[in-house]
Order: structure tokens, then sequence, then C-alpha cells
């Protein structure tokens, strides 16, 4: 039931900015809906990395690259 973005590359612009102002506006679907980014770590953070893996192919080709998800909760 929750919504999480990832940075699945070394870590841009538009990361950095919702970490520096977490109350952002997602539209999703053409609905759009105020939402506060949070930083997952810990197991949740384990468990994400888990169910949605790269291919190696991938983590060859963009240098091994750190995964940072965030969880888009409902304001």
């Amino acid at each position: 039931g929750n919504v999480y973005v990832s940075a699945n590359h070394w870590p841009r612009r538009w990361y950095k900015q919702a970490l520096a102002h977490p109350e952002i506006t997602m539209d999703l679907a053409s609905n759009p809906q105020r939402v506060r980014a949070v930083p997952v770590d810990g197991e949740e953070h384990e468990r994400l990395l888990r169910d949605h893996k790269h291919g190696l192919r991938f983590r060859i080709l963009t240098g091994f690259p750190p995964r940072h998800f965030l969880r888009l909760d409902p304001i």
C-alpha cells in the first residue's frame, strides 16, 4: 500500500531536493497529491532491495551504484 521512488543510479538532484524539501506534490495518473518524502533505511530498505533487484548487467553498466529509496507518505 506504500508508494516508493528510488534513485537507481548515483543520487540525482531530484533526490537531494526531496531530502531538503520533503513536502512535495506527487502526480500519479493525473491525480496530484501532497506527500512527504521519507528516506527508507533498515529492514524496509533491505526488503526493497531484495524485492526489486537489478540485474548484474545493469549494475555493471552503471558502476554498481548505491540505491536510495524514498517512501511517499500522504500528508
